[in-house]
């Protein structure tokens, strides 16, 4: 017998049935995964219905509530509408449910804010062309893996629009967690060749309309200005400086999550400099803790004024907050970039002179009525917010009344406006 023969002969059968077993398996992973993929339905689509749905998706805040300014927009807005329904739309939030791989109606359960008039459906949710798909979450991991939904809304003549709260990952990377900034230009990509944006500032719609020219992208946008849940039962402004009187401790207060954007720092370190003069006044940060802010937290909790002068509030309720607006003395923003600034608002409110850097959004909300700095030097920051005191303590301050206040309804109105009017730039 040739074994050698025999050898060749058996090898090359054997090879050729791996190689075919081989295949054979890749073939059944990629039917399975295209199987598994094409599973995913995601709504149920019917024809042309009746009634003109406006579908807002607030997926991620069903199951995580932050607490962070995307959280308030999104809760103020499925409150309000919930109160003030549009005439033009029946107003509906939704969720991405991973684990029955559809989207579904959100119930009062899981939004306490939302009290619809009508029975909520456990079904899955029901689609029809003239539809209208509002993304209010800043959801990453959703949009870039899912994709397909969104050209099932194209195909199917859903108007698909998202807010975009702002670009910061993109124009300062530095300030956010690592990955972010990647994440966010592939997200914000997408939005722009996809859908219609809405912008929560006239600055950020500009900063969209630059990368639109840059990317050689034609992008519609439109901008809404954001209200304040703050003042349902306002205070008058005589009200508020009668608690503070135009003397000393003078009382200043940040609100924000903790995160390095938004200058506590800088804002820490011009007060150490004040306090060092003699200066009596206190710092109070409001705000949730946020990345990168290890060491900045570290700085707080062992300060020596800590409690005394410097103070750290993270888990307050609204009217907490109130009540922290109106006994405080001004607010200061020293972030190095916003979307918006709804702390601008909520305390303009409640008539709180603004000390603020001085950026084109905040130029935008606040005008003339604020105090300007454009500084990153600790010292310069420190000699700023004397010579406010200095005029503060001579009358030469006025109380905030003449930032322009909007309600939730008025920018839930604005949102409409864009659907019917099409207000796109």
């Amino acid at each position: 017998m040739n074994f050698r023969r025999v050898a060749l002969v058996f090898f090359s059968k054997t090879k050729l049935v791996s190689c075919v077993v081989i295949l054979y398996r890749i073939i059944s992973k990629s039917r399975r995964n295209f199987l598994k993929k094409s599973e995913i339905k995601y709504v149920n689509w019917k024809p042309k219905s009746r009634i003109k749905n406006l579908f807002l998706d607030i997926s991620s805040l069903v199951f995580v509530d932050h607490g962070g300014g995307i959280q308030r927009v999104q809760k103020s807005l499925v409150e309000n509408w919930s109160t003030f329904p549009p005439k033009e739309f029946r107003v509906v939030p939704i969720y991405f449910c991973d684990s029955e791989n559809q989207f579904k109606y959100a119930t009062r359960e899981q939004v306490p804010y939302w009290n619809p008039s009508e029975r909520i459906s456990t079904n899955p949710v029901e689609m029809a062309q003239g539809d209208y798909y509002l993304n209010t979450d800043l959801n990453y991991k959703f949009v870039i893996k899912h994709e397909e939904f969104y050209k099932a809304l194209q195909k199917n003549r859903i108007n698909i629009y998202f807010i975009v709260y702002d670009l910061l990952p993109l124009t300062l990377p530095n300030f956010f967690p690592e990955g972010v900034s990647e994440f966010h230009k592939k997200w914000f990509g997408f939005a722009a060749r996809n859908a219609k944006l809405i912008s929560i500032s006239n600055t950020v719609a500009n900063e969209i309309r630059a990368w639109g020219t840059n990317e050689q992208i034609p992008i519609q946008v439109a901008n809404i200005h954001l209200g304040s849940n703050l003042i349902k039962n306002p205070i008058s402004v005589e009200e508020t400086f009668e608690n503070v009187k135009q003397q000393p401790p003078f009382r200043f207060l940040m609100v924000g999550t903790l995160e390095p954007r938004k200058g506590h720092d800088q804002v820490l370190s011009a007060f150490e400099i004040l306090w060092r003069k003699g200066t009596d006044a206190t710092l109070t940060f409001v705000g949730k803790k946020g990345w990168k802010v290890e060491d900045l937290l570290s700085r707080i909790e062992t300060h020596e004024y800590f409690n005394k002068k410097l103070f750290w509030l993270s888990e307050l309720d609204d009217i907490a907050l109130v009540q922290i607006y109106k006994n405080s003395t001004a607010l200061i923003n020293a972030s190095f970039g916003e979307g918006f600034g709804l702390p601008i608002v909520e305390a303009s409110a409640y008539g709180l002179p603004l000390i603020l850097r001085d950026l084109p959004v905040f130029n935008e909300i606040a005008g003339e009525n604020a105090w300007y700095f454009e500084t990153r030097s600790d010292l310069v920051l420190a000699d700023s917010i004397m010579n406010w005191i200095k005029d503060y303590s001579h009358g030469e301050v006025a109380y905030n009344r003449n930032v322009r206040i909007y309600s939730w309804q008025e920018t839930c109105n604005q949102i409409i406006d864009i659907f019917t009017e099409h207000g796109f730039k």
